[in-house]
């Protein structure tokens, strides 16, 4: 059963039941279920904030960044195969832009994956910044409906296919 008592976004309400009889329920603060894109309060900036920290102490390649593929369309990174270095071993993407989970210090893409791209096909480098769509939970409380949206800086890498 989950404990609405102390979290911040339910406030406690007496309601009366068909039978008369007081009892305490708790109701959302915010909008209706279904209400996104509510705006990120001070908790929620610092939620983010912590999290992109995290995030860009990795290093090369991560979920959610952008790649140039080799005839010039942009896409998203949408899951990394590690060899058992930790280095990428096919790299897939196409994923839109929406679907990426902040985490601490990773992004989850939830939907379809395009076939991948073989790193010993490949080269991979840097090439810049671009702006890319995250959700999180609100105040980090974890409930159907309760997702807040932001745009974070995520790294660009141009993927050439190996001479």
């Amino acid at each position: 059963m989950v404990s609405y008592k102390n979290n911040p976004n339910y406030k406690k309400v007496q309601i009366r039941n068909k039978k008369g009889v007081y009892q305490t329920v708790y109701k959302r603060k915010f909008p209706a279920k279904g209400t996104k894109n509510r705006g990120l309060d001070q908790r929620d900036r610092d939620i983010l904030r912590k999290r992109v920290k995290l995030l860009n102490k990795r290093k090369g390649p991560r979920v959610g960044d952008y790649l140039r593929l080799p005839d010039g369309k942009i896409t998203r990174i949408t899951y990394i195969w590690s060899n058992s270095d930790g280095s990428p071993y096919s790299i897939q993407a196409g994923g839109g832009n929406y679907g990426y989970y902040l985490g601490d210090g990773y992004v989850s893409y939830s939907g379809g994956l395009d076939p991948g791209f073989k790193m010993s096909k490949y080269t991979i480098k840097r090439s810049g910044t671009k702006p890319g769509h995250v959700w999180f939970f609100h105040n980090d409380w974890r409930e159907a409906d309760n997702s807040v949206n932001a745009v974070v800086r995520f790294r660009v890498f141009s993927l050439t296919r190996r001479k």
